[in-house]
């Protein structure tokens, strides 16, 4: 099948035709007529790009936007903007993705069989809360705006609501932590990241809602007791401050009984046989605590109460050293400046 022109009264008619062989001789079929190409408008040479296009030859194409541009049609002219997407947000975070194998992880992690790869629908799900947060409802709509679909090769049919629904269902709490621990793991190893000083510490958001199962009343560090919280706990890297764990609490969570936790957490990344610095600060700290960080073969370093019989022992003896220097000065709301007296415990711990 190829293009051909023949010239009648001085002008070229164009078509596509096709050999065929009819006992000893080939006779050529013309399989669309496409006539003369010079005096078209943009639109008719559209239309009969897309005819050319049903054929399923794409070298045909290739071939007439060859003729087309030889006679002399200016490109501005037959740009046709068909669909509007948007590309570089979308593109760039998949991208990331792809880097941190996520899509891989998820779907090497969930034994889902048939339907599209959830790995990939997951992801999805992830961009679209980042760049235009949306119901699962809507999340379709948005997708058809952008080039996702040419970039993952998931159709629109399904991000239907049924099917993100049908994927969640399988992000277990297990399944999550390990899809956590498994991308941890990769971009430790990607970027030599070191995890021998680990820092960890608590914090704690408020809320304007009502109570729930996570949402409860406990000790606010934003000096709000009267609404309810949720407790958010960090594992950061020393030398990098890269998140390498993070949990939710209930709002009524206090430090100390989620310490042990948490070091166990850690101990199943990093690997049971190598040694690991924890920095926590002294609201993690207990007996039963320091107790267990030396079962599981922890180094720590963490503050202690002034109130301590054993600190207070210290900082007098540091006081009466002729090499003690106050080094810590309090400025008060009128711009005085003070000397703080270590050996003094009523301003607390």
């Amino acid at each position: 099948m190829y293009l051909r022109s023949k010239k009648r009264r001085g002008h070229d008619y164009f078509s596509i035709v096709k050999g065929i062989r009819c006992a000893d001789k080939v006779e050529q079929k013309t399989i669309l007529n496409i006539g003369r190409l010079d005096q078209l408008t943009p639109e008719q040479i559209q239309d009969i790009e897309n005819k050319i296009r049903e054929l399923g030859k794409p070298q045909l194409v290739d071939k007439y936007w060859q003729i087309i541009f030889r006679m002399g049609y200016s490109v501005h002219e037959l740009i046709n903007i068909r669909r509007s997407l948007h590309y570089g947000d979308v593109a760039v975070l998949f991208k990331i993705a792809e880097m941190l194998d996520l899509p891989r992880i998820v779907s090497k992690e969930i034994p889902k069989g048939g339907g599209p790869d959830i790995g990939r629908i997951i992801t999805i799900m992830a961009i679209c809360q980042t760049l235009a947060p949306t119901s699962k409802r809507d999340l379709r709509n948005w997708y058809e705006e952008t080039a996702l679909e040419y970039i993952t090769n998931i159709t629109p049919a399904n991000t239907e609501e049924w099917n993100l629904y049908s994927a969640m269902k399988y992000l277990t709490e297990e399944r999550i932590e390990n899809i956590e621990h498994n991308i941890v793991l990769k971009l430790v190893h990607d970027f030599n990241i070191k995890l021998e000083t680990c820092l960890y510490d608590l914090t704690s958001t408020f809320f304007y809602g009502h109570q729930d199962l996570l949402k409860l009343h406990g000790y606010s560090r934003d000096h709000m007791s009267h609404l309810v919280q949720v407790v958010i706990g960090l594992a950061v890297t020393k030398g990098d401050g890269f998140p390498i764990k993070h949990w939710v609490h209930p709002g009524n969570t206090t430090d100390i009984t989620v310490l042990p936790s948490a070091a166990a957490h850690m101990k199943q990344l990093y690997g049971a046989d190598n040694k690991i610095t924890l920095v926590f600060d002294r609201g993690n700290i207990s007996e039963k605590n320091v107790r267990i960080l030396d079962e599981m073969g922890y180094d720590y370093i963490c503050g202690l109460k002034r109130n301590e019989k054993i600190v207070k022992n210290i900082i007098r003896k540091a006081v009466n050293s002729e090499k003690f220097e106050n080094i810590k000065t309090i400025t008060d709301d009128e711009g005085k400046e003070s000397v703080e007296d270590p050996t003094d415990t009523s301003l607390g711990s």
